[in-house]
């Protein structure tokens, strides 16, 4: 079960006996936290002004969007473990990236439609 502390900001991890942080950020706030199939953790977190899409695997945090310029939002998991977000740049218009595990892909690219909160459909 994940918790998300409102007040700190703040994203916990309970196993049914112990409660333990995933995140410790004194600099920003974190949010939205969503699970993988497979036991990885997605969220916002605001660690350098802007928010990107972090991943928890367990044991250590990545940077999956890493975009100094850009605000991301709306993290969301497809069943093969395929990872879907908005990005935008500079708060305008926004596109729907997708990180395989290796790679980011734009996959809408617009310049003049704003794209935002992914989905993924199940057949």
């Amino acid at each position: 079960m994940t918790l998300l502390d409102n007040d700190l900001g703040e994203i916990y991890v309970w196993d049914g006996e112990t409660i333990s942080p995933v995140t410790q950020n004194p600099d920003g706030s974190d949010s939205a936290p969503v699970w993988s199939a497979d036991g990885r953790l997605a969220f916002i977190s605001h660690h350098a002004g802007y928010p990107d899409i972090f991943l928890w695997d367990g044991t250590a945090l990545m940077n999956i969007s890493q975009t100094p310029t850009e605000s991301e939002d709306y993290p969301t998991w497809s069943a093969d473990g395929r990872l879907a977000f908005m990005s935008y740049s500079d708060f305008r218009l926004g596109d729907i990236y997708v990180w395989d595990g290796v790679r980011l892909t734009n996959l809408t690219d617009s310049p003049t439609f704003n794209d935002y909160a992914p989905a993924w459909w199940i057949p």
